[in-house]
């Protein structure tokens, strides 16, 4: 059986080198996604960009987990 889930690709500019108020800003879109009944949420991959240079370097910032055991 194919399931099917609405998902959101945001759209939104980063809030540059301000930690706390990207946090609260992807809290806000996860939220609005939420009770758009959104069960995939997408956000850009510069969205959370607090470190400039560092987190380029970092391979687990963007890891996906699923865990296969949990299905319906």
């Amino acid at each position: 059986m194919i399931k099917q889930y609405t998902a959101a690709v945001i759209q939104a500019g980063s809030e540059m080198m301000d930690k706390d108020k990207g946090v609260d800003k992807a809290i806000r879109l996860i939220k609005e996604a939420g009770e758009n009944e959104a069960k995939v949420i997408v956000f850009p991959e510069a969205q959370f960009d607090f470190d400039p240079v560092g987190h380029y370097a970092r391979k687990d910032i963007f890891k996906l987990e699923v865990d296969e055991t949990k299905r319906e």
